[in-house]
Order: structure tokens, then C-alpha cells, then sequence
């Protein structure tokens, strides 16, 4: 099922667009310039950007060497992302051009959801907004493709992730374990729209 988004989507300060979108520059206040942060663009990848979501998937990831199991981004390849892409679609945020974020989303029919999964921020931009546009742009995408939820896990060692879910209206749905583990090691959360 191919999905469609929108020319441009506006949303919390985040655009999503179908092809590249511009970024505010600075402004000015009297007796002084003041620069802004550029705007987050989020737009859908291609496939020739496969190396670079793969290794900023895997540099976000990265600052969370201590799961346990650890995640399996880090045995991904180029062509698991592009695969990726065959199955649903990425989601990347940029900000001033530069690649910020990524995130996966396809359709789970059965659940009547769109899953989101490797949401990942570069790590030197965290607290930036940048992971709420694509939780956003997600979001939005979702109920413009008729999705009335969308659906994703998080790990339990990952506090900060589950606070940052669930004070977006996410909602737990069960705990489950990867395999080999005899206790739960993620849960899954559902956010109806």
C-alpha cells in the first residue's frame, strides 16, 4: 500500500513536504540581530539518503550502548533501510539543510495503525524540538492516510523515551520480551488520533 503525503504540512512549527521546503534564516530585533534556530523541515527520504538515515539512526542509538539486548539497528545495512522504504515510508527532519532525525513508519492493518519505529535524533541536537516534528509529522501523516492510531515501542530501560510518549497522549498496551529474555524488556504504546 503506497501512501501519499502532502505538498506541505504545517504543524507545531514543523513543514512536512513532498520535496524540499525552505527554513527561516534570522530576524531582526531593534539595536541588534538576533538569530533563530532554523526551521525542522520534515519530508519524506529517498532512497539514495539510505546511508546517511542508517548512520543517523545508528549514532542516536548509539548513546544507549547499555541495552540490554542491545538494539539491533547497529546490524542494519543500507539496503535494510531502503527496504525500509519499500514498506512504508521515512520520515527525516532537517534543520538548515542538515540531517537531523529519521523516523519509520508502515502501515499495520491489523491494528488499524500506522507503526512508528527508529525515531532517532542526532544526538548533538536532543532537546531541540526535533523529535516532536516527526512524533508530529507522524502523527499527522496517520490520519491524512485514514489511520485513526498510531502504534510504537519503546524500551523499558529507556525512561526518558516512555515519559516523553506518554505525555503525548501514547498509552500502554503490554509489555513484551525480545527473544530469549524470560522478562519484558519493551513495551508498546498505541495513541488513537
Amino acid at each position: 500500500m503506497q501512501h501519499t503525503v502532502p505538498t506541505t504540512m504545517e504543524h507545531r512549527g514543523a513543514r512536512l513536504c513532498g520535496g524540499a521546503c525552505p527554513t527561516t534564516g534570522s530576524s531582526w530585533y531593534p539595536g541588534r540581530m538576533h538569530s533563530e534556530p532554523a526551521a525542522i523541515t520534515i519530508r519524506l527520504a529517498t532512497p539514495d539518503e539510505a546511508g546517511a538515515i542508517l548512520a543517523l539512526t545508528q549514532a542516536a542509538f548509539a548513546v544507549h550502548e547499555a541495552l540490554d539486548p542491545p538494539s539491533s539497528v547497529f546490524d542494519e545495512t543500507e539496503a535494510d533501510v531502503r527496504e525500509a522504504m519499500a514498506e512504508g515510508d521515512i520520515l527525516v527532519a532537517e534543520r538548515g539543510g542538515v540531517l537531523a532525525g529519521a523516523a519509520r513508519v508502515r502501515p499495520l492493518p491489523e491494528q488499524e495503525a500506522l507503526y512508528c519505529g527508529r525515531l532517532a535524533v542526532a544526538p548533538n541536537l536532543h532537546g531541540g524540538g526535533i523529535g516532536s516534528a516527526l512524533t508530529d509529522a507522524v502523527e499527522r501523516l496517520a490520519a491524512e492516510q485514514g489511520y485513526p492510531a498510531v502504534v510504537l515501542g519503546a524500551r523499558i530501560q529507556l525512561e526518558q523515551n516512555i515519559r516523553f510518549f506518554t505525555k503525548r497522549g501514547y498509552v500502554l498496551t503490554g509489555e513484551h520480551s525480545h527473544p530469549g529474555y524470560s522478562h519484558a524488556t519493551y513495551l508498546r504504546f498505541r495513541k488513537n488520533l
